[in-house]
């Protein structure tokens, strides 16, 4: 561990003095002193990346010809454009798809369906009122029935032999379901005198005038009415009223143009407009729907048949579509667009691979070759490193002042986690080199040519993302994970590929581990990225068209092994970064929640009453904690350590003195204050000497912070009113801190004091209880001892309702039964004589009210 402080001191050095001595003082001005030495480590860091990825300089290209072998690789030293045609074609697609799909408004379609409907009524009402058109409707009608009573009667007799014979056949009665059947005989059309026979009789000829059948039911209506002229006014006014709104065939292929509009071209006339408004326009469905709403002002005063029969042929009406999509007409449109596309010239980026050694030379090769030898010059690899490096260095830059300036924390873990940080890309980039320097081992079985991308794809990336969540969280491993990606992109030369299947497979890594609880989830993160590596090899194989052969097999399983490597190698990182950076992870914590442990078991063995203490303390502070956003699993393994110091003197300590005899009683109060004290540091030496970790430490050293040992303090100060000696200072009898740090150590402290003085509450009723929680949260506020934790008035009015519910169930009350000889209280503690009646040690620090008026204090703290 010392080394890594001594280079996290080296960089604090340099933040120092390079202000001073090179830095402009514009830039000192604008860049805290704080931030200094932070941005140089990080500036390290981008210029190491930077070197690292520095490619070779393009020596003279020999002029190839194609199907020729390639002598060497071949790499771009500077920028230069050729045309994409696959990009070409694309942005002739995205230009076809922005015209926007023409539809045609028949503008003439209402006139012409409320004509025919006009001229089927006028047809039989002339026939309905005419007594010389019935008279010649009925003689043709006559001509037609007397053809078709000589066809009958040719039917009939054609049936008659039939029958006959079909008898002959069968004479059993079994089976006349098999015999012919009688034709139809025609019916004569009724007397031209009887006006509704005749109406009646035309119900087909109407029906195919309208192109619709007409219930019979409306039919019957418009015969009572004769076909009134008026009827087929009504119609037409709500038809034309539809009509002019736009009817559309297929209402769902108009609407999903809604977010882009369309061309409306109005027919004949061909004037068009666009149209963003879709939703004005009827489907077939909604047209008949409209009908009823449009037509009750037209039909108000008519009777309630007449009503339905005119509503129910407007609705058949209006279901045929006036407006319809012209696919010839957009198709064409999207032609010309996509004629007026220029062509797409490709950048070819400094230190992108042309072609390598031992591949043939094929059409895109030889575009490219020519085309950078035509040019003028060649860019030196430093040009390109330093824009590398400029890149990382704003990522980094950018990911520190967003999110890690504002972590929680001493200045000191700050920069241990940067430190960290910067740790995990270097190390991370060197192992990609590696995997780099090993890409040409695996060759094509076929062709011999070297398969790069197999080992590209087994490089452990996700491991890095997986080591900062664990340790950093979600928050520090994602964007790490975007920064590796593309420095790893920029290695390889793949940049897209490479940065999607590193930035993916690093962000889901670091999510299956957010919450691990156990070493193992390691290896089953590491199989799941496996898994979706070999996803991201298939998408990015069908992103390219590659062909799915042998290099596909190589690619997806170099993939699986991959995440599976990464998870192996997080496994085997992470207990070494535990131990030499001093983390306490959540694996960490759950290995030290476990009671069994030595420190433990011997502090339940020799201090049986503070490991009872200890106990209930992390109850309270873990459901505190969960109500706080604070760390449960922390602020309870901190509880259960907080008081581990009372082993070496257990029976000073009013909780574990079982004989009712308290040691204090023979000392000095500021004797007393010292051993009281020296728990605290005994602590934090058993801490260091089991290797419970830093956190667990700091949590022990500050969960009395800097408070008075109130009883003791007062007990002096009474002596040496008696003794007429110079009066104590609270100095004397104070913890020597620190106060608290974090949220998880104020609860502890919290937790620690609330816990010990309810103890004290000889009928410790929920008000009473609620009344002490808020007294002693009160009064640890108003000593100051929170100041420097991140605890806020509404964490701790979460902290006390959790108190007050937790302890109400410890102390609730139970039944006295008539055989106890002794009168309890409320918990069963004894009240008479023999009760231990003396402050436990905590509420001898901190719950006898002090003379000075408590100005601090938070009203109400606690209340629902």
């Amino acid at each position: 561990m010392q080394p890594l402080l001594n280079i996290i001191a080296v960089s604090a050095f340099f933040g120092k003095i390079l202000p001073a001595g090179l830095m402009p003082a514009n830039f000192r001005r604008a860049l805290p002193t704080g931030d200094r030495p932070a941005v140089l480590m990080l500036a390290l860091v981008a210029l190491a990346l930077a070197l690292l990825v520095s490619p070779k300089s393009l020596s003279d290209i020999p002029a190839y010809n194609r199907g020729d072998v390639a002598a060497q690789d071949y790499k771009a030293p500077r920028d230069f454009t050729v045309e994409n045609s696959a990009a070409t074609k694309a942005a002739k697609n995205r230009a076809a798809s922005s015209v926007l799909p023409v539809y045609d408004f028949d503008e003439a379609h209402a006139e012409t369906t409320v004509a025919g409907v006009n001229h089927a009524f006028s047809e039989m009402y002339d026939v309905a009122v005419l007594p010389e058109i019935r008279a010649k409707l009925h003689e043709e009608r006559m001509a037609e029935y007397r053809q078709a009573l000589a066809e009958y009667e040719a039917k009939y007799k054609e049936y008659r032999r039939g029958i006959r014979a079909f008898q002959e056949r069968n004479p059993s009665d079994d089976t006349k379901s098999l015999a012919p059947v009688a034709p139809a005989a025609p019916r004569k059309p009724p007397d031209p005198d009887r006006v509704d026979a005749v109406l009646l009789g035309m119900k087909p000829d109407f029906e195919k005038r309208l192109g619709f059948e007409v219930s019979d039911g409306a039919y019957s209506v418009l015969v009572r009415e004769r076909f009134d002229p008026a009827i087929a006014e009504r119609i037409g006014q709500i038809v034309t009223t539809i009509m002019d709104g736009g009817v559309v065939g297929n209402p769902e292929d108009l609407l999903a143009e809604a977010d882009r509009g369309i061309i409306l071209r109005t027919l004949p006339g061909g004037s068009e407009e666009k149209e963003i408004a879709l939703k004005r326009f009827y489907g077939p469905d909604q047209a008949k729907m409209a009908v009823r709403k449009k037509g009750d002002p037209i039909l108000r005063n008519l009777n309630y048949a007449l009503m339905n029969a005119i509503l129910e042929i407007s609705q058949g009406l209006v279901s045929r579509p006036n407006m319809s999509p012209n696919r010839a007409e957009t198709e064409k449109r999207r032609r010309l667009v996509m004629d007026e596309v220029p062509p797409v010239l490709v950048q070819v980026k400094a230190g992108e691979m042309l072609i390598r050694e031992g591949e043939r030379v094929g059409p895109e090769h030889l575009v490219k070759l020519k085309a950078l030898a035509s040019g003028s010059g060649q860019t030196r690899a430093m040009t390109r490193s330093l824009g590398i490096g400029m890149l990382v260095l704003a990522f980094l830059l950018s990911f520190y002042f967003v999110n890690f300036r504002q972590r929680e924390g001493s200045p000191r873990r700050k920069t241990k986690d940067l430190f960290l940080i910067c740790l995990i890309l270097v190390s991370f980039f060197l192992i990609a080199k590696v995997f780099l320097s090993l890409s040409y081992a695996i060759v094509h079985p076929e062709t011999g040519l070297p398969l790069p991308s197999p080992t590209l794809y087994s490089a452990p990336m996700a491991a890095a993302a997986m080591v900062a969540c664990v340790f950093l969280g979600l928050r520090c491993a994602m964007p790490l994970a975007g920064i590796l990606s593309f420095s790893v992109a920029a290695l390889f030369g793949h940049a897209f590929e490479t940065w999607a299947f590193f930035l993916t497979s690093g962000i889901l890594a670091a999510f299956w581990v957010s919450a691990c609880r156990e070493r193992n989830v390691f290896i089953k993160a590491g199989l799941r990225i496996g898994i979706v590596n070999i996803w991201l090899v298939f998408g990015l194989y069908l992103a390219k068209g590659a062909v799915f052969g042998p290099a596909f097999f190589y690619d997806t399983t170099a993939a699986f092994l991959g995440g599976l490597l990464s998870g192996i190698l997080t496994a085997g990182i992470v207990p070494l970064i535990e131990l030499f950076f001093s983390y306490t992870t959540d694996i960490k914590l759950l290995e030290l929640a476990n009671l069994d442990r030595p420190i433990m078991k011997r502090l339940m063995m020799e201090a049986p009453g503070s490991y009872h203490h200890s106990l209930i303390v992390g109850s309270m502070v873990e459901a505190a904690a969960s109500q706080i956003g604070a760390n449960p699993l922390l602020a309870k393994v901190g509880a259960y350590y907080h008081d581990i110091g009372k082993i070496k003197k257990p029976l000073y300590f009013i909780e574990n003195q079982m004989d009712g005899k308290n040691r204090h009683d023979k000392l000095a109060p500021n004797l007393s204050s010292l051993i009281l004290v020296a728990h605290v540091k005994d602590g934090v030496e058993l801490a260091e000497e089991h290797g419970l970790g830093t956190v667990i430490r700091d949590m022990i050293a500050q969960h009395h912070g800097t408070s008075l040992i109130q009883y003791f303090y007062d007990k002096a100060m009474f002596l040496a009113q008696q003794k007429g000696e110079e009066q104590v200072t609270e100095d004397e009898f104070r913890y020597p801190g620190p106060k608290p740090q974090t949220k998880e150590a104020g609860l502890v402290m919290l937790a620690d004091v609330v816990e010990a003085a309810s103890r004290t509450l000889d009928n410790p009723t929920p008000s009473r209880v609620q009344g002490l929680v808020q007294r002693l949260i009160n009064k640890i506020f108003s000593d100051g001892q929170l100041n420097e934790c991140e605890l806020t008035l509404k964490d701790l009015n979460e902290i006390a309702r959790t108190f007050n519910k937790i302890l109400a169930g410890i102390h609730h009350h139970r039944i006295e039964y008539a055989d106890q000889g002794v009168k309890t209280n409320g918990k069963g503690k004894k009240t008479g004589a023999g009760a231990d009646n003396k402050p436990s040690k905590d509420a001898q620090d901190s719950d006898k009210e002090t003379t000075r008026p408590n100005t601090g204090a938070l009203k109400r703290l606690g209340v629902s």
